[in-house]
């Protein structure tokens, strides 16, 4: 804190910055001393003023000095002085309005800061409340949001059963395909083998027509019974793969049930997450394209 100055300290301060040929000014007697508020140094200079005057009618007083020269000194100095005095009154007059600029801008600031504090207090109190509200809303939403974490959970886990299942019901299809691959491959082969004896046969007929026309109508009828097996084999394969292409659509559809509940249950719990402001990641895989083949002849 400022210390206090004495009027002693003004007095010296005042009569080294004469000494020096500046004019004592507030501004700097207080950068002389380095101290002191701007009302106590010019309440303080105007005592220094009087009694720097009484100090100067002493000197007027001189013994030494001839009556003549003792008059014209006087009224030099009264000259000097009466100059002085409305000088400095004027500095003072300046002085005093730039202080009471200073201080009409100081309580200008004062008057704004005070306008901000309360305006500053009303929105903390707001805020206070708001913060309360805030508090007492997520208090009572609580129980709902628990309630939708455990719901989130139960579907969690439902989600993760039903893509199981979906995963062993497209290895199940795929094991199907598989199956129907290997009765289709056999089922050709077989025909081919049925082809190839067919066309020994007529061959051998055909060789043996010239030397054996006894022994044609047994190979004709060997031919029949052999056709007639083959168709009767055929259509019992073709019974076969006809089978496994219901169990196949059946699998097919069954599929994509699973896949659309799958979504569904996919789709509420991405909700479900938005909702507890927690997003996940959607996981589920796409159903393979669905395929019909024909029955093989």
């Amino acid at each position: 804190m400022p210390r206090g100055i004495t009027q002693e300290q003004v007095n010296e301060a005042a009569d080294t910055v004469v000494a020096a040929g500046e004019r004592p000014t507030v501004e700097r007697i207080r950068a002389q001393l380095g101290t002191g508020s701007p009302n106590t140094v010019t309440r303080m200079l105007d005592v220094w003023r009087q009694g720097l005057s009484e100090r100067l009618r002493q000197t007027n007083l001189l013994p030494e000095l001839p009556d003549e020269v003792g008059q014209a000194m006087t009224a030099l100095w009264a000259q000097a002085l009466h100059h002085a005095r409305t000088q400095a009154q004027q500095e003072l007059q300046a002085e005093r309005e730039a202080l009471q600029r200073a201080t009409a801008t100081l309580d200008t600031r004062a008057s704004e800061q005070a306008a901000q504090l309360s305006a500053a207090e009303a929105d903390r109190a707001k805020a206070i409340e708001a913060a309360k509200l805030a508090t007492a809303r997520a208090e009572a939403q609580q129980p709902l949001i628990d309630r939708l974490q455990s719901e989130l959970k139960a579907q969690a886990h439902e989600r993760e059963r039903l893509v199981a299942h979906y995963h062993a019901l497209a290895t199940s299809e795929s094991r199907l395909r598989q199956e129907i691959q290997a009765i289709e491959a056999r089922a050709a082969r077989e025909r081919e083998r049925w082809q190839q004896h067919v066309q020994a046969v007529e061959n051998r007929s055909h060789a043996q027509v010239d030397q054996a026309r006894l022994d044609l109508k047994a190979a004709r009828s060997e031919l029949v019974e052999t056709r007639k097996q083959h168709r009767e084999d055929q259509h019992a394969q073709q019974q076969r793969i006809a089978e496994l292409t219901q169990a196949l659509s059946r699998s097919e559809r069954e599929a994509s049930r699973q896949h659309g509940i799958a979504e569904a249950l996919t789709l509420k719990l991405d909700r479900g997450s938005g909702t507890n402001k927690a997003k996940r990641k959607r996981t589920t895989k796409a159903a393979p394209p669905r395929t019909r083949r024909g029955s093989g002849r």
